[in-house]
């Protein structure tokens, strides 16, 4: 349905003459362009090409960023223009009768925010530097030119009509711009704008899009308005930026998603429950410069009788996974260890799930993910020796921590069998730099 509709609207409103989306066929002049059709466009065309619609999307979102960038933006200061006219006599702008041109360089958090986007996905994709560039003059731009001095938005001051709505598109690619080029700069940017939004609800909790100002009951009516302060609160970045992979990382803490929930009862450890062909991600992953031999991931229940798979990915679902590693109900409440390719920077960590046959029902929790530089076959002799009692000092009373949450007791030892002297943090734990794994309580 979604390419069906894109492919219908782009066959209709594509100029090729100008390499650009017609504004409007009637309502105004059929020849006009303007970024509240170019960005929103290349931004559908980059996701319509996520999930599977073909490489030709990413090329319309390319073709069109770059007209975009040609005419209706300054790459200099990172101002997105609105609109202009074309003359399709000379190929150049149109005057109007006091031969002026018929251009509109206003700018909006709109068209800043669609256009951030457009580079942040073509970044995402081509890695050319060109795009990362731009979203940074972009946001430069925004921040700097459209906001108060303590950095909260200004523009857009209304409760109607087609502006009101426009700092949520904005907060929306303000995020991926975040997580995606790993701007942590900008962070408390995001959280300063959402609480100050916030802050201004009136007493039903409800704040227009004049975040600037006391919101009123009678003014807060208009749906649109009122939705910039749940995407300004949706897309603030709580958690880190950048995440340490030797340390253990919770599943919940996953920067995307797509078909997951999370589930927690009962004081248990949150979990994500998964179905077949759903996907996280887990941004600006830091593995430094020693690289990643192994992956260990937490599984809680798995009440689902078949197999499945989890791919693991770097930096996009594509190509060959850096691991793959089956699962059956006899991982339930266990950790599972794989080797990867070696694995060294910074990257984005993709975990796609898979199940052997159809079934409507979640096929397993997952419940932490942790990287390390030994060997799946080091770590999991390491436990196997922590369980059965396998270790130097002939001290057996130890049993290892499961992923639901469960209470294990006993003593704490290293890889080695050596003891150690007091308990280590909860949950399984691989040290990056002493190259240990423990078990807890």
């Amino acid at each position: 349905m979604a390419k069906y509709n894109f492919d219908l609207i782009y066959k209709r409103a594509f100029m090729p003459e100008f390499g650009m989306m017609r504004w409007a066929e009637q309502s105004g002049d059929r020849y006009s362009t303007n970024s509240c059709i170019m960005g929103p466009t290349e931004v559908a065309a980059c996701y319509l090409a996520m999930i599977g619609a073909g490489e030709e999307y990413f090329e319309k979102a390319r073709d069109l960023y770059a007209n975009q960038r040609q005419y209706l933006a300054n790459v200099e200061t990172g101002q997105v223009y609105d609109s202009f006219v074309w003359d399709p006599a000379t190929g150049g702008v149109a005057l109007n009768e006091k031969g002026e041109e018929r251009f509109n360089r206003w700018a909006s958090t709109y068209n800043q925010g669609t256009m951030l986007g457009a580079a942040v996905l073509l970044y995402d994709h081509y890695g050319t530097p060109q795009y990362a560039a731009d979203a940074d003059k972009i946001m430069e731009y925004t921040v700097g030119r459209m906001c108060t001095a303590d950095g909260i938005i200004s523009v857009c001051q209304v409760n109607d009509g087609d502006l009101c709505g426009f700092k949520g598109i904005l907060m929306r690619y303000a995020r991926r711009y975040v997580l995606d080029l790993n701007r942590p700069q900008y962070q408390e940017w995001l959280s300063k704008n959402a609480f100050r939004a916030y802050n201004n609800r009136d007493e039903r909790g409800v704040t227009t899009s004049a975040w600037l100002t006391k919101s009123k009951r009678e003014e807060a009516t208009n749906a649109f308005s009122c939705s910039c302060a749940a995407s300004a609160a949706v897309n603030a970045v709580l958690g880190q930026v950048e995440k340490n992979a030797y340390s253990l990382l919770p599943a919940t803490a996953f920067d995307y998603q797509s078909g997951i929930y999370v589930h927690s009862a009962n004081d248990a450890t949150p979990t994500i429950s998964l179905k077949d062909n759903t996907w996280v991600v887990y941004d600006n992953m830091r593995f430094g410069n020693t690289p990643a031999h192994s992956i260990a991931i937490g599984v809680g229940q798995y009440p689902y009788t078949g197999t499945a798979t989890v791919s693991v990915y770097l930096d996009k679902m594509a190509g060959e996974p850096i691991a793959t590693i089956p699962l059956s109900q006899g991982n339930a409440d266990n950790y599972v260890f794989a080797d990867i390719q070696p694995t060294t920077g910074i990257h984005h960590v993709f975990l796609r799930f898979a199940y052997s046959t159809r079934s409507r029902t979640n096929a397993f929790q997952l419940t932490s993910l942790q990287f390390s530089t030994q060997s799946a076959q080091e770590l999991s002799d390491g436990i196997i020796g922590i369980r059965t009692g396998k270790l130097e000092d002939g001290n057996g009373d130890c049993e290892s921590h499961s992923p639901s949450g469960k209470e294990a007791v006993g003593k704490y030892f290293d890889l080695q069998g050596r003891r150690l002297s007091r308990a280590p943090q909860h949950g399984l734990y691989i040290s990056e730099h002493r190259k240990k794994i423990y078990c807890h309580h």
